[in-house]
């Protein structure tokens, strides 16, 4: 369970593999090593890219990590003049797959001792490569070693333009976390959810500082753009409402303070740029297709289109994102049915699952004229490494290489080329996210363009094809799919079970817009993609929602119980407790009785009951004949919403009749004989 902590992303092993089989080696091999005691990290790599006549300068630093002091080790440089040629040799040499034929460049020996813990800093020089190598541009792989430690990197250089440069474009996903504790009731777990994902040094705010001076497009989940709007910022005058907002607890308060300060922020910051507006709560659209759930959409996509339409700016609504990234012909004619009447005009998804040898270009287009936008798997899934490259310095590397072996694949050709920032980037990864995608928009075979541009291209790419399957849409082993959908019809129907018993207890709870807003807001956030990254803490989640279905079920409920009934007709009495902390107001008594024996002679009226009590309900009745007499009662709104279940309380009925007064008639005379006889003994014992 991720509530009270942020979390770790547990799907990171298998999206790492996946990538490997992509041709992608995440950047923690180029970033820093652990091996025999030491580390080795690299801190700068300049210039980015060399010219002709640059010295390429490496500095870095070596760490003992074990437990005993050693000599500062000899820190050494090797490499080769002769580029990588392709993206498969680029990430062999990235993943440490390729073992080291260069020649000895240069080396740093590091004088004195380490103690456990210490460091010292290196610096290596690459001389001149763009002079000493061949081809006009390229990537050279480089390694550096000490005591047995070794990471591999790149340095790139240019002498001469000889490509088409490529377009890229770059989404990043402003959408939470997968936390539970950012769901359910308020309370000061809840709240500090919110301030990881929204307050100062939060993931949303430092991964839009990250991007905020990048030509990206951000993807905006609007739940982050739509604070609640219910509470008053201060105490209204009106004693009314000055009573209501008192009774409002002071971590309601704070997030809502919090989500609106965010909130204002992201209308500053898109004032000024485009953005897409994801569908409210980005839900799981390929669940959504895949299920029944694609009655929830429409809501959903509303919301979307109210929150775009009251930010400043123009915001498209019509771009999806499906987190599995499959946008396979049958994928793409299930969403266009999924947004109807909303018209959908693009796709993103992964470019690997159009098949092919070479990388696709990003601007697609489906049979009914859809644009599909490809996003980069190589490219994309580097930066997933950035976790443990806080500088940026190797990813920023990688990418580098990586698009270089894409620009190979067709240099003279114009191609577009997406990347999307994974929506389970680490919150750590933030501060090396903007040097590494400033360094690769600012390489010089590369042209930023929006993601609209590529939207808008009127030289789209060859026709998606038609597929069947999601496996035969993404060409990719079963094992390594990405992660599968969280939200199953089974987890959905539990949820929905639950929200229909709050909504009814919501007609008579005092507070009961509140309460229904509340877990109505919860059930669209169990719609979300974050859950994929952990299926665990949406199982937490929807436990909340199904904790408060059974408190609506059981919180009002009848005392079953047995009720001796000694007249021909009179008062009979059953009792009605409310366990829950608010008052209920307008509760229906419903009595039926099993058996003809007995009848009720009017109907209960509605009964207020308050927080933590009991109502005892008094209605007059007949005993028509002897006998045990079972009694359903059932509770509901004024508006006939079933409230619970059915309870039955047992009537032991003894009518009287006429016949009584005969047995009392007789008691009398049995009584009055017996007292006369008495008297007759006491007067004869007095005589005698």
């Amino acid at each position: 369970m991720t509530h009270g902590r942020m979390p770790r992303h547990p799907v990171m092993a298998a999206l790492t593999t996946l990538l490997l089989l992509l041709g992608v080696a995440p950047s923690t091999a180029t970033a820093a090593t652990d091996l025999a005691g030491v580390r080795i990290a690299v801190t700068t790599i300049a210039p980015m890219v060399a010219g002709d006549g640059d010295d390429v300068v490496i500095t870095g630093r070596v760490t003992n990590v074990g437990s005993n002091s050693i000599d500062a080790p000899d820190v050494q440089l090797r490499g080769s003049f002769t580029p990588l040629t392709d993206r498969a040799g680029v990430a062999a040499w990235a993943a440490g797959e390729v073992a080291d034929t260069g020649d000895l460049l240069d080396h740093d020996a590091l004088a004195g001792r380490l103690a456990p813990g210490a460091g010292a800093s290196f610096r290596v020089v690459m001389k001149d490569p763009a002079a000493t190598a061949g081809p006009a541009y390229g990537a050279l792989p480089i390694s550096l070693s000490a005591a047995g430690a070794r990471i591999t990197s790149f340095v790139t250089y240019q002498r001469r333009r000889e490509y088409v440069p490529l377009q890229l474009a770059v989404v990043a996903p402003l959408t939470l976390a997968p936390d539970s504790a950012l769901v359910g009731d308020y309370g000061p777990e809840r709240h500090t959810a919110w301030e990881r994902q929204l307050g100062t040094g939060g993931r949303l705010p430092e991964l839009i500082d990250a991007t905020d001076d990048l030509p990206v497009t951000w993807a905006l989940d609007p739940t982050i753009a739509d604070p609640p709007a219910e509470i008053p910022a201060e105490r209204p005058l009106d004693d009314v409402a000055g009573a209501a907002w008192d009774r409002i607890g002071a971590d309601q308060k704070a997030e809502t303070a919090l989500r609106r300060s965010f909130a204002a922020r992201l209308r500053d910051d898109l004032g000024t740029r485009p953005a897409l507006v994801l569908p409210y709560a980005d839900p799981d659209l390929s669940a959504l297709v895949a299920t029944h759930l694609n009655r929830y959409f429409p809501g959903l996509i509303a919301t979307a289109t109210r929150v775009a339409a009251d930010l400043p700016g123009h915001h498209r609504v019509d771009v999806a994102w499906p987190a599995d990234g499959l946008i396979g012909g049958d994928r793409i004619t299930a969403l266009t049915a999924l947004y109807g009447a909303a018209p959908l005009s693009a796709v993103i998804g992964a470019g690997s699952s159009l098949g092919g040898t070479n990388t696709p270009v990003a601007a697609n287009r489906a049979a009914g004229g859809t644009a599909v936008l490809a996003y980069d798997d190589a490219l994309s899934g580097a930066l997933l490494g950035l976790a443990a490259d806080p500088d940026g310095t190797a990813t920023r590397q990688l990418l580098l290489a990586q698009s270089l072996g894409l620009l190979a694949e067709f240099p003279s050709t114009r191609r577009s080329v997406l990347i999307a920032i994974p929506r389970g980037l680490d919150p750590a990864a933030t501060s090396g996210l903007h040097a590494a995608l400033a360094g690769l928009l600012d390489a010089p075979w590369i042209t930023a363009t929006s993601l609209d541009a590529l939207r808008t291209e009127t030289a789209l790419g060859p026709i998606v094809p038609q597929t069947t399957t999601p496996p035969a849409e993404s060409g990719l082993p079963a094992e390594v799919l990405p992660p599968a959908a969280a939200l199953t019809p089974a987890r959905v129907r539990a949820a929905t079970t639950a929200l229909r018993s709050i909504a009814a207890m919501a007609q008579v709870r005092a507070d009961g817009k509140a309460n229904l807003g509340l877990w109505t807001e919860t059930f669209r956030q169990l719609l979300a993609s974050r859950w994929r990254d952990d299926p665990a803490a949406l199982g937490h989640a929807i436990g909340l929602v199904r904790a408060a279905g059974a408190e609506a079920r059981k919180g009002v409920a009848v005392t079953p119980e047995k009720i001796n009934f000694f007249a021909d007709s009179g008062l009979l009495t059953v009792t009605v407790t409310n366990d829950l902390d608010v008052a209920v107001d307008g509760v229906r008594v419903d009595l039926t009785p099993l058996s003809n024996r007995f009848r009720l002679e009017q109907t209960p009226a509605p009964v207020d009951i308050g927080p933590r009590s009991r109502a005892n309900l008094r209605i007059r009745a007949t005993a028509l004949a002897a006998g045990d007499v079972p009694i359903k009662v059932s509770l509901s709104t004024p508006d006939g919403r079933r409230l619970g279940g059915d309870a039955t309380v047992l009537v032991r009925a003894y009518p009287t009749g006429a016949w009584i007064y005969w047995v009392i008639g007789a008691a009398a005379l049995l009584l009055f004989a017996s007292g006369l006889i008495r008297t007759r003994r006491r007067r004869r014992k007095a005589g005698s």
